[in-house]
């Protein structure tokens, strides 16, 4: 196999000569361009993985204490070995059952590298490829401009660059919308630039799967069971059920001041997983496709998956680092010179997870959680990378990572809480009640309830309180993954007449997609 370099700078250059035993004594030197790309002048203490491994439980605790997280699960792997998986905590609040390493949890956007590696899997057999548009199978997919309708390829969703907008499709799903009829309503949306913009959507992802899906006349669920699950030995890993026992965590969401067991729904093509179960996948993806003796996935898949397609982030300034996006991988370039890949996940309704590898060292965690995203699988990965390549912990990234996250959680909304001064009234409550229609959503209905009006939406008639706010501006608290605060419903009243139609501002993917109008 053949070495590759990459210039690194000239103190690594320095460093490679020495190493060399080149010097000043006069002789000629051939010439140098750079180091080895795994490289690295910050070399791992010989203990810094086992001195990481000893501080987790300490970690798990805190983060149980300080952030009210019911539970987690952990996995370790090194060399090709599970050298750690523990669980921390209770599967549900209120009750007793402990989190052990096979309890399986419901891991949001971390099915994403995880789906990469089945398709990657599936181009290695032979009847699909990365480079395929998206609609020579699901002919259904349809964006908002007819090129990249028709040139958008499994591999531009996988790399989010497809050009549709951060997390678009998540507010149609929290109205009850299938994943399927998500996946038809992509053209709403307008387009960012195609292929030279990075926004972040999981329905992009699911259209590609379901693409792969079709291209290999399967379910999605039984293509991941055949293709990655049963060669990595994940046998408690599922797309779109929870396990045959009761050894699963349950969803944990905002509730007041804390959180408290949430009734979340789980999609069909969600994945469920344990600890154990992605350390599997981490040794797959660590070992260059290999787990153990048996080859699960083409090395050059592997290498293809984690060659970056896309910057997620610019540096901010000329000393620093971009991060970068391969194929439903996170890349970046750490602090100690080091390639890590990772990826996060977490839903508003209650389960929150991070995996990291440092391939270099073939070392990698996962951390899931029963809880909203606080911050806290993130922030154990951190402390724990940063154990291992340094011997100890620098800085508290609980702290850092709690800052983020509750700031994230924050939506001031469109309008104030507190209605104006001199708030007009409102029309009686009769001329709001009704059905209407958009076409984007379909019917919407608006319904009196002991005195209060209620507005239901999407396929599973949703329900939203209306309250008086100014005049015929009503005011509804949204709530899900899309929640944005306070949103203003505006209804068109004519004098002496019902409501001729409605607007919401929160509903308009594009202008003028928020107007419903009544029907009956």
């Amino acid at each position: 196999m053949a070495v590759r370099w990459a210039v690194v700078g000239p103190v690594l250059l320095v460093a490679s000569l020495l190493a060399s035993g080149c010097g000043g004594s006069g002789q000629s030197l051939p010439p140098v361009h750079g180091a080895p790309e795994d490289a690295s002048l910050w070399q791992v203490p010989t203990d810094g993985v086992q001195k990481a491994i000893d501080a987790l439980p300490g970690m798990a605790q805190r983060a149980i204490e300080e952030l009210g997280v019911p539970g987690m699960a952990i996995a370790v792997v090194h060399d090709d070995q599970l050298v750690f998986a523990e669980g921390f905590g209770v599967r549900r609040l209120g009750d007793d059952q402990q989190i052990d390493p096979d309890t399986v949890f419901p891991v949001a956007d971390l099915s994403v590298p995880v789906a990469a590696t089945v398709v990657a899997r599936a181009v290695e057999q032979g009847g699909v490829r990365w480079t395929d548009p998206v609609r020579s199978y699901l002919p259904e997919f349809s964006l908002a401009e007819p090129v990249a309708s028709n040139a958008t390829t499994i591999e531009d969703l996988f790399a989010q660059r497809s050009g549709l907008p951060d997390q678009a499709g998540v507010l149609f799903a929290d109205l009850g919308y299938s994943d399927e009829q998500v996946i038809e309503m992509l053209h709403a949306f307008p387009l960012r630039p195609f292929r030279t913009s990075y926004h972040y959507t999981e329905v992009g992802v699911l259209a590609a799967e379901a693409a792969v899906a079709r291209a290999k006349n399967a379910s999605w669920a039984e293509l991941s069971r055949q293709l990655m699950f049963v060669p990595a030995g994940m046998t408690r890993t599922w797309v779109g059920e929870g396990p045959p026992d009761g050894n699963r965590a349950s969803p944990h969401a905002r509730a007041g001041d804390g959180l408290a067991p949430s009734d979340r729904e789980a999609r069909p093509t969600e994945l469920w997983t344990t600890a154990r179960d992605l350390a599997q996948w981490m040794r797959v993806m660590l070992s260059a496709g290999r787990l153990g003796s048996d080859e699960v996935l083409d090395p050059e898949q592997v290498q293809n998956l984690i060659t970056p397609r896309m910057t997620t982030n610019a540096p901010t300034s000329t000393a620093g680092r971009a991060g970068l996006y391969g194929l439903g991988v996170g890349i970046t370039v750490d602090e100690a010179g080091r390639v890590r890949l990772s990826h996060s996940g977490g839903s508003a309704a209650g389960v929150s997870a991070s995996v990291a590898m440092l391939p270099a060292e073939r070392v990698g965690i996962a951390v899931l959680t029963n809880a909203e995203p606080t911050g806290a699988p993130e922030a154990i990965v951190a402390e724990f990378l940063e154990r291992v390549e340094t011997g100890g912990a620098r800085r508290p990234w609980l702290e850092v990572y709690r800052s983020v996250f509750s700031g994230a959680r924050e939506h001031p909304g469109s309008l104030p809480d507190a209605p104006p001064m001199d708030a007009r009234p409102m029309s009686p409550l009769a001329a709001y009640t009704g059905t209407y229609h958009n076409d984007l959503y379909g019917d919407a209905q608006v319904v009196e309830r002991d005195g209060h009006l209620v507005l239901r939406l999407g396929p599973r008639q949703r329900e939203f309180t209306l309250e008086p706010y100014d005049g015929d501006i009503l005011a509804v608290e949204t709530r899900g993954e899309a929640a944005a605060g306070r949103q203003a419903v505006t209804f068109t009243v004519p004098p002496g007449r019902a409501a001729s139609s409605f607007s919401m501002t929160y509903l308009e993917v594009a202008p003028g997609l928020g107007t419903f109008t009544r029907v009956g």
